[in-house]
């Protein structure tokens, strides 16, 4: 599983530094006989996911605003 986000700073509807792309990744393992608890495996791993990648972007501002 692959999410991958890219943002823009904007200022007064001008960029801001460089645009980011935020990639994170995780493995589901599959199996046939599992595919209901998978299925919330899976849905648990995406909002993880969305999470890291939130977590990313604000690292990043934080940097952005200390140039």
């Amino acid at each position: 599983m692959i999410l991958t986000v890219e943002a823009q700073v904007l200022k007064r509807g001008e960029p801001v530094g460089k645009p980011m792309t935020v990639s994170v990744r995780r493995i589901l393992d599959y199996a046939d006989n599992e595919i209901l608890g998978k299925q919330e495996e899976e849905e648990t791993l995406w909002a993880e996911m969305r999470q890291d990648v939130a977590e990313q972007i604000v690292r990043r501002l934080t940097f952005l605003k200390a140039e």
